[in-house]
Protein backbone atom coordinates (compact mmCIF):
# COMPACT_ATOMS: atom_id res chain seq x y z
CA UNK A 1 0.00 0.00 0.00
CA UNK A 2 1.48 3.41 -0.94
CA UNK A 3 2.47 5.56 1.99
CA UNK A 4 1.57 9.25 2.11
CA UNK A 5 1.35 11.75 4.93
CA UNK A 6 -2.22 11.97 6.17
CA UNK A 7 -3.93 15.25 5.27
CA UNK A 8 -7.60 15.97 5.78
CA UNK A 9 -7.60 18.78 3.21
CA UNK A 10 -5.70 18.86 -0.12
CA UNK A 11 -4.53 22.40 0.69
CA UNK A 12 -4.48 22.90 4.47
CA UNK A 13 -5.49 26.31 5.68
CA UNK A 14 -2.85 28.49 7.40
CA UNK A 15 -2.00 27.06 10.79
CA UNK A 16 -3.28 23.58 9.87
CA UNK A 17 0.16 22.03 10.25
CA UNK A 18 2.15 23.82 12.92
CA UNK A 19 5.80 23.66 11.93
CA UNK A 20 7.97 24.61 14.90
CA UNK A 21 10.96 25.30 12.69
CA UNK A 22 9.09 28.30 11.23
CA UNK A 23 6.35 29.42 13.60
CA UNK A 24 7.14 31.53 16.66
CA UNK A 25 6.51 30.05 20.11
CA UNK A 26 4.79 32.23 22.66
CA UNK A 27 5.59 31.15 26.21
CA UNK A 28 1.83 30.87 26.74
CA UNK A 29 1.79 28.01 24.21
CA UNK A 30 4.27 25.96 26.22
CA UNK A 31 2.06 22.98 26.96
CA UNK A 32 0.72 22.88 23.41
CA UNK A 33 3.65 23.14 21.04
CA UNK A 34 6.46 22.69 23.53
CA UNK A 35 5.51 19.21 24.69
CA UNK A 36 4.71 18.18 21.14
CA UNK A 37 8.17 19.41 20.07
CA UNK A 38 9.73 17.19 22.73
CA UNK A 39 7.70 14.18 21.63
CA UNK A 40 8.65 14.66 17.97
CA UNK A 41 12.10 13.37 18.95
CA UNK A 42 12.12 9.55 18.50
CA UNK A 43 13.96 8.82 21.76
CA UNK A 44 11.53 10.89 23.80
CA UNK A 45 8.50 9.21 22.25
CA UNK A 46 10.13 5.82 22.74
CA UNK A 47 10.60 6.69 26.40
CA UNK A 48 6.93 7.62 26.81
CA UNK A 49 5.84 4.31 25.30
CA UNK A 50 8.40 2.47 27.41
CA UNK A 51 6.82 3.86 30.58
CA UNK A 52 3.49 2.32 29.60
CA UNK A 53 4.24 -0.81 27.56
CA UNK A 54 7.86 -1.94 27.53
CA UNK A 55 7.20 -4.96 25.32
CA UNK A 56 5.53 -2.81 22.66
CA UNK A 57 8.27 -0.16 22.73
CA UNK A 58 10.92 -2.85 22.27
CA UNK A 59 9.23 -4.16 19.10
CA UNK A 60 9.20 -0.84 17.22
CA UNK A 61 12.02 0.71 15.19
CA UNK A 62 12.24 4.32 16.37
CA UNK A 63 15.30 4.96 14.18
CA UNK A 64 12.92 4.83 11.21
CA UNK A 65 10.16 6.94 12.76
CA UNK A 66 8.17 8.87 10.15
CA UNK A 67 6.20 11.88 11.36
CA UNK A 68 2.97 12.75 9.56
CA UNK A 69 2.93 16.55 9.29
CA UNK A 70 -0.69 17.16 10.04
CA UNK A 71 -3.25 17.44 12.82
CA UNK A 72 -6.15 15.01 13.08
CA UNK A 73 -8.06 17.35 15.37
CA UNK A 74 -10.79 19.74 14.21
CA UNK A 75 -9.47 23.26 13.76
CA UNK A 76 -11.35 24.70 16.74
CA UNK A 77 -9.82 22.07 19.05
CA UNK A 78 -6.18 22.71 18.18
CA UNK A 79 -5.91 25.73 20.47
CA UNK A 80 -6.65 23.50 23.48
CA UNK A 81 -4.89 20.28 22.53
CA UNK A 82 -1.92 19.15 20.48
CA UNK A 83 -1.65 15.88 18.60
CA UNK A 84 1.16 13.95 16.98
CA UNK A 85 0.94 11.14 14.45
CA UNK A 86 3.94 8.97 13.60
CA UNK A 87 4.48 5.78 11.64
CA UNK A 88 6.86 3.19 13.09
CA UNK A 89 8.04 0.00 11.38
CA UNK A 90 8.42 -3.18 13.39
CA UNK A 91 11.91 -4.35 14.24
CA UNK A 92 10.86 -7.84 13.11
CA UNK A 93 8.81 -7.80 9.86
CA UNK A 94 7.18 -11.13 10.71
CA UNK A 95 5.33 -9.55 13.65
CA UNK A 96 2.40 -8.42 11.46
CA UNK A 97 0.92 -8.56 7.97
CA UNK A 98 1.34 -4.79 7.80
CA UNK A 99 4.88 -3.35 7.79
CA UNK A 100 4.29 -0.63 10.37
CA UNK A 101 2.07 0.75 13.09
CA UNK A 102 0.72 4.25 13.65
CA UNK A 103 1.08 5.91 17.04
CA UNK A 104 -1.44 8.68 17.58
CA UNK A 105 -0.53 10.89 20.55
CA UNK A 106 -3.10 13.28 21.98
CA UNK A 107 -1.64 15.78 24.46
CA UNK A 108 -4.03 17.22 27.03
CA UNK A 109 -2.75 20.00 29.25
CA UNK A 110 -5.76 21.94 30.46
CA UNK A 111 -6.39 22.29 34.17
CA UNK A 112 -9.89 21.02 33.42
CA UNK A 113 -9.52 18.07 31.03
CA UNK A 114 -11.79 17.71 28.03
CA UNK A 115 -14.48 15.14 28.83
CA UNK A 116 -14.60 14.19 25.14
CA UNK A 117 -10.94 13.19 25.04
CA UNK A 118 -11.73 9.48 24.49
CA UNK A 119 -13.99 10.40 21.58
CA UNK A 120 -11.18 12.42 19.98
CA UNK A 121 -8.83 9.44 20.28
CA UNK A 122 -11.33 7.24 18.43
CA UNK A 123 -11.98 10.04 15.93
CA UNK A 124 -8.27 10.20 15.08
CA UNK A 125 -8.04 6.43 14.65
CA UNK A 126 -10.98 6.41 12.22
CA UNK A 127 -9.43 9.23 10.16
CA UNK A 128 -6.20 7.24 9.82
CA UNK A 129 -8.04 4.17 8.59
CA UNK A 130 -10.23 6.24 6.28
CA UNK A 131 -7.07 7.57 4.60
CA UNK A 132 -5.69 4.07 4.16
CA UNK A 133 -8.98 2.89 2.64
CA UNK A 134 -8.94 5.78 0.16
CA UNK A 135 -5.38 4.89 -0.82
CA UNK A 136 -6.37 1.27 -1.31
CA UNK A 137 -9.32 2.26 -3.51
CA UNK A 138 -7.04 3.90 -6.07
CA UNK A 139 -6.95 2.02 -9.40
CA UNK A 140 -3.24 1.15 -9.26
CA UNK A 141 -3.47 -0.50 -5.81
CA UNK A 142 -3.05 -4.27 -5.69
CA UNK A 143 -3.81 -6.89 -3.08
CA UNK A 144 -6.29 -7.29 -0.25
CA UNK A 145 -6.86 -4.40 2.12
CA UNK A 146 -5.07 -4.68 5.46
CA UNK A 147 -5.38 -1.62 7.68
CA UNK A 148 -2.44 -0.66 9.87
CA UNK A 149 -2.77 -0.94 13.65
CA UNK A 150 -3.16 2.37 15.47
CA UNK A 151 -1.89 2.80 19.03
CA UNK A 152 -3.64 5.72 20.70
CA UNK A 153 -1.65 7.43 23.46
CA UNK A 154 -3.15 10.01 25.80
CA UNK A 155 -0.59 12.26 27.50
CA UNK A 156 -2.03 14.39 30.29
CA UNK A 157 0.36 16.92 31.85
CA UNK A 158 -2.15 19.11 33.66
CA UNK A 159 -1.80 19.79 37.36
CA UNK A 160 -5.26 18.62 38.43
CA UNK A 161 -6.29 15.05 39.14
CA UNK A 162 -7.99 13.45 36.15
CA UNK A 163 -11.62 12.70 37.03
CA UNK A 164 -13.33 12.43 33.65
CA UNK A 165 -14.37 9.09 32.07
CA UNK A 166 -11.72 7.16 30.17
CA UNK A 167 -14.22 5.14 28.12
CA UNK A 168 -17.07 5.87 25.75
CA UNK A 169 -19.49 4.49 28.34
CA UNK A 170 -18.90 7.64 30.35
CA UNK A 171 -20.15 10.00 27.62
CA UNK A 172 -22.92 7.96 25.98
CA UNK A 173 -26.42 7.65 27.48
CA UNK A 174 -26.34 3.87 27.43
CA UNK A 175 -29.28 1.72 28.48
CA UNK A 176 -28.41 -1.91 29.15
CA UNK A 177 -30.06 -3.19 25.97
CA UNK A 178 -27.78 -0.94 23.84
CA UNK A 179 -24.55 -1.78 25.68
CA UNK A 180 -23.33 -4.48 23.24
CA UNK A 181 -23.35 -1.98 20.35
CA UNK A 182 -20.98 0.61 21.76
CA UNK A 183 -17.48 0.63 20.19
CA UNK A 184 -14.77 -0.45 22.61
CA UNK A 185 -11.03 0.07 22.21
CA UNK A 186 -7.95 0.24 24.39
CA UNK A 187 -5.46 3.07 24.61
CA UNK A 188 -2.34 3.96 26.56
CA UNK A 189 -2.51 6.86 29.01
CA UNK A 190 0.06 8.79 31.01
CA UNK A 191 -1.81 10.66 33.73
CA UNK A 192 1.02 12.67 35.27
CA UNK A 193 -0.61 13.79 38.55
CA UNK A 194 -1.07 10.17 39.67
CA UNK A 195 1.75 8.24 38.00
CA UNK A 196 4.05 6.33 40.37
CA UNK A 197 7.71 7.24 40.85
CA UNK A 198 8.69 3.69 39.88
CA UNK A 199 6.95 3.95 36.52
CA UNK A 200 8.40 7.38 35.71
CA UNK A 201 11.90 6.19 36.64
CA UNK A 202 12.03 3.76 33.70
CA UNK A 203 13.23 6.48 31.30
CA UNK A 204 14.47 10.09 31.63
CA UNK A 205 11.38 11.36 29.82
CA UNK A 206 9.42 10.44 32.95
CA UNK A 207 11.30 13.05 34.97
CA UNK A 208 10.87 15.61 32.16
CA UNK A 209 7.11 15.09 32.00
CA UNK A 210 6.89 15.27 35.78
CA UNK A 211 8.63 18.66 35.73
CA UNK A 212 6.39 19.87 32.90
CA UNK A 213 3.29 19.03 34.96
CA UNK A 214 4.40 21.43 37.73
CA UNK A 215 3.47 24.71 36.11
CA UNK A 216 1.60 25.97 39.18
CA UNK A 217 3.99 25.00 41.98
CA UNK A 218 6.41 27.28 43.81
CA UNK A 219 9.65 28.35 42.14
CA UNK A 220 11.72 26.23 44.53
CA UNK A 221 9.68 23.10 43.80
CA UNK A 222 9.87 23.70 40.07
CA UNK A 223 13.65 24.17 40.22
CA UNK A 224 14.03 20.89 42.13
CA UNK A 225 11.95 19.07 39.50
CA UNK A 226 13.96 20.55 36.61
CA UNK A 227 17.30 19.71 38.24
CA UNK A 228 16.06 16.15 38.81
CA UNK A 229 15.04 15.93 35.14
CA UNK A 230 18.42 17.34 34.03
CA UNK A 231 20.23 14.69 36.08
CA UNK A 232 18.24 11.97 34.36
CA UNK A 233 18.72 13.56 30.93
CA UNK A 234 22.47 13.44 31.50
CA UNK A 235 22.15 9.68 30.85
CA UNK A 236 21.21 10.50 27.23
CA UNK A 237 23.62 13.39 26.67
CA UNK A 238 26.18 11.33 24.74
CA UNK A 239 23.83 9.11 22.73
CA UNK A 240 20.71 11.21 22.13
CA UNK A 241 21.67 14.84 22.33
CA UNK A 242 18.69 16.03 20.29
CA UNK A 243 16.35 14.46 22.85
CA UNK A 244 18.20 16.27 25.63
CA UNK A 245 18.35 19.62 23.83
CA UNK A 246 14.64 19.68 23.15
CA UNK A 247 13.74 18.71 26.69
CA UNK A 248 16.13 21.25 28.23
CA UNK A 249 14.83 24.06 26.01
CA UNK A 250 11.24 23.51 27.14
CA UNK A 251 12.26 22.96 30.77
CA UNK A 252 14.00 26.35 30.61
CA UNK A 253 10.79 27.89 29.27
CA UNK A 254 8.96 26.48 32.29
CA UNK A 255 10.80 29.03 34.43
CA UNK A 256 8.84 31.79 32.71
CA UNK A 257 5.54 30.00 32.24
CA UNK A 258 2.78 31.62 34.32
CA UNK A 259 5.43 33.79 35.99
CA UNK A 260 6.69 37.34 35.61
CA UNK A 261 9.82 37.96 33.56
CA UNK A 262 11.57 39.13 36.72
CA UNK A 263 10.80 35.88 38.55
CA UNK A 264 11.75 33.87 35.47
CA UNK A 265 15.13 35.61 35.27
CA UNK A 266 15.75 34.90 38.95
CA UNK A 267 14.82 31.22 38.60
CA UNK A 268 16.95 30.94 35.46
CA UNK A 269 19.99 32.26 37.30
CA UNK A 270 19.38 29.90 40.23
CA UNK A 271 18.93 26.90 37.92
CA UNK A 272 22.17 27.53 36.08
CA UNK A 273 24.02 28.03 39.35
CA UNK A 274 22.63 24.74 40.69
CA UNK A 275 23.67 22.87 37.56
CA UNK A 276 27.12 24.47 37.41
CA UNK A 277 27.84 23.25 40.96
CA UNK A 278 27.50 19.67 39.75
CA UNK A 279 30.73 18.88 37.92
CA UNK A 280 29.21 15.85 36.28
CA UNK A 281 26.59 18.12 34.71
CA UNK A 282 28.96 20.13 32.50
CA UNK A 283 27.66 18.28 29.43
CA UNK A 284 24.10 19.24 30.33
CA UNK A 285 25.21 22.85 30.83
CA UNK A 286 26.62 22.94 27.31
CA UNK A 287 23.49 21.24 26.04
CA UNK A 288 21.37 23.85 27.78
CA UNK A 289 23.24 26.52 25.84
CA UNK A 290 22.45 24.63 22.62
CA UNK A 291 18.86 24.27 23.80
CA UNK A 292 18.57 28.01 24.36
CA UNK A 293 19.97 28.60 20.88
CA UNK A 294 17.39 26.14 19.53
CA UNK A 295 14.68 27.94 21.44
CA UNK A 296 15.82 31.34 20.26
CA UNK A 297 16.45 30.45 16.62
CA UNK A 298 14.13 27.58 15.72
CA UNK A 299 11.22 27.85 18.11
CA UNK A 300 11.65 31.58 17.62
CA UNK A 301 10.20 33.66 20.45
CA UNK A 302 8.58 36.87 19.23
CA UNK A 303 10.71 40.00 19.54
CA UNK A 304 8.64 41.45 22.38
CA UNK A 305 8.61 38.15 24.30
CA UNK A 306 12.22 36.97 24.26
CA UNK A 307 12.02 35.84 27.89
CA UNK A 308 15.74 35.96 28.45
CA UNK A 309 17.07 33.73 25.65
CA UNK A 310 20.26 35.79 25.18
CA UNK A 311 20.58 36.31 28.91
CA UNK A 312 20.28 32.58 29.47
CA UNK A 313 22.98 31.68 26.93
CA UNK A 314 25.29 34.34 28.41
CA UNK A 315 24.73 32.98 31.92
CA UNK A 316 25.46 29.40 30.86
CA UNK A 317 28.68 30.43 29.08
CA UNK A 318 29.86 32.39 32.13
CA UNK A 319 29.07 29.52 34.50
CA UNK A 320 31.03 27.06 32.36
CA UNK A 321 34.04 29.40 32.28
CA UNK A 322 34.01 30.00 36.05
CA UNK A 323 33.56 26.30 36.72
CA UNK A 324 36.76 25.57 34.78
CA UNK A 325 38.94 28.66 35.36
CA UNK A 326 37.61 30.24 38.58
CA UNK A 327 36.90 33.98 38.85
CA UNK A 328 37.23 35.71 35.49
CA UNK A 329 39.39 38.78 34.84
CA UNK A 330 37.69 42.03 33.92
CA UNK A 331 38.51 41.69 30.22
CA UNK A 332 36.87 38.26 30.03
CA UNK A 333 33.76 39.58 31.79
CA UNK A 334 33.56 42.47 29.29
CA UNK A 335 33.85 40.04 26.38
CA UNK A 336 30.99 37.99 27.79
CA UNK A 337 28.80 41.08 28.07
CA UNK A 338 29.41 42.22 24.50
CA UNK A 339 29.53 38.87 22.68
CA UNK A 340 26.56 38.03 20.48
CA UNK A 341 24.50 34.86 20.94
CA UNK A 342 26.26 32.95 18.14
CA UNK A 343 29.65 33.77 19.65
CA UNK A 344 28.46 32.67 23.10
CA UNK A 345 27.27 29.41 21.62
CA UNK A 346 30.67 28.74 20.01
CA UNK A 347 32.30 29.61 23.32
CA UNK A 348 30.30 27.01 25.26
CA UNK A 349 31.38 24.33 22.79
CA UNK A 350 35.05 25.29 23.08
CA UNK A 351 35.33 25.51 26.88
CA UNK A 352 35.83 21.79 27.53
CA UNK A 353 38.95 21.55 25.30
CA UNK A 354 40.48 24.93 26.20
CA UNK A 355 43.52 24.94 28.50
CA UNK A 356 43.38 28.65 29.26
CA UNK A 357 41.27 31.74 28.71
CA UNK A 358 43.83 32.77 26.12
CA UNK A 359 42.85 29.76 24.01
CA UNK A 360 39.37 31.23 23.94
CA UNK A 361 40.51 34.76 23.13
CA UNK A 362 39.41 36.04 26.55
CA UNK A 363 42.77 36.80 28.18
Amino acid sequence: MPREPIHRNPEPSPGHSRNLDKAPLDVRELEDRGIKWIMECPENLRGALLLLDEKLADQLDFTQMEQMRTSLLPKDLRDRNADLLVRLPYLSPEVSETPAVFVFVLMEHQSKPDNLIVFWLLYGMVLIWEREIRQWQKPDTRGALKLSPVIPLLLYTGDCKWTIPLSLEGIVALPELCGPFLPRFNFLALNMPVESKDKLAKHPIGAVLEALSKGSVSGAELLAAIVSAAERLDELEETNRVAVERAMAILFLMLYHRRSEEEGDRLSSELQQMLSQKKEMSGIMRTMADALMEKGEKIGVEKGERIGVEKGVRQVAGDLLRQKFGNLPERAERCLLTMDVAGLHRLTLAVSSAKSLDDLGLQ
